[in-house]
């Protein structure tokens, strides 16, 4: 019985690693982009690793957002290859789902649609 306690011990643990690596990776400032067909969004997005993210968005041409600059704060962790983003202001999320990522890039595509792009500043 000891034997099973301490598999099952060992998997949560292990678990909790993973999930807390996966945070602390993506802690730092990025580029992001949002694209559907030819309609983009960019701008910057910082991670913190306490959990705090805030993104900046600048104004393009055929903005895939509402026109202008924007700014907010949100709240983010990562589960199961989502990407979760809670609005610090009125709890609304975007989960994002993984498709791809390195220590400096990240891909992910938004209600199957929206694709999105992530590159590490330097």
């Amino acid at each position: 019985m000891k034997k099973v306690w301490y598999c099952v011990f060992l998997v949560s643990f292990a678990c909790a690693v993973n999930e807390e690596a996966k945070t602390t990776s993506l802690a730092g400032q990025w580029e992001i982009v949002w694209s559907l067909n030819d309609m983009i969004t960019s701008g910057k997005i910082s991670f913190s690793s306490d959990g705090a993210a805030k993104i900046i968005t600048a104004e393009t041409p055929n903005d895939l957002l509402d026109p202008g600059s924007h700014e907010a704060d949100f709240k983010w962790y990562i589960k199961e290859e989502i990407l979760t983003l809670q609005r610090a202001d009125n709890d609304f999320e975007l989960n994002y789902e993984i498709i791809s990522r390195d220590n400096n890039a990240l891909i992910m595509k938004y209600a199957n649609e929206i694709r999105v792009s992530l590159f590490r500043i330097r």
